[in-house]
């Protein structure tokens, strides 16, 4: 089990922490010890009962062969990969966007740097 992942002792500790008051602070989304939590509980589950992780990858086959679009992606995204996004900014009329950090630091350093030649020369 990697480093700073907890490890459940009972199934009852990770139940809790899925109780309804603390659905919002302790989803899996949102709280790392608990995607941990789970995360063990699911291991030690399907290394006990293997043919659970069949029986669980032949429903979502069925599903995504039924049409079920999230079971498809789910399919395709466990076999190609996620799909990469990208994002493609453009300034006006679609052109480049013009980007001079460097120059206004360059200036600021190169007046920095004479003044301090200057000083030292006095």
């Amino acid at each position: 089990m990697p480093k700073g992942v907890p490890k459940p002792k009972t199934d009852k500790e990770v139940v809790s922490a899925f109780s309804k008051k603390d659905l919002m602070t302790n989803s899996p989304k949102h709280n790392a010890a608990v995607r941990g939590a789970m995360s063990a509980t699911l291991r030690r589950l399907t290394t006990q009962n293997p043919q659970r992780l069949n029986k669980i990858a032949e429903a979502l086959l069925d599903a995504a062969e039924a049409g079920d679009l999230p079971a498809i992606k789910e399919v395709f995204d466990r076999l190609d990969g996620k799909a990469i996004q990208s994002t493609e900014i453009t300034g006006a009329d679609g052109g480049n966007v013009k980007v001079d950090f460097a120059g206004e630091l360059a200036v600021a350093l190169a007046g920095d740097i004479l003044k301090l030649r200057q000083d030292k020369s006095k």
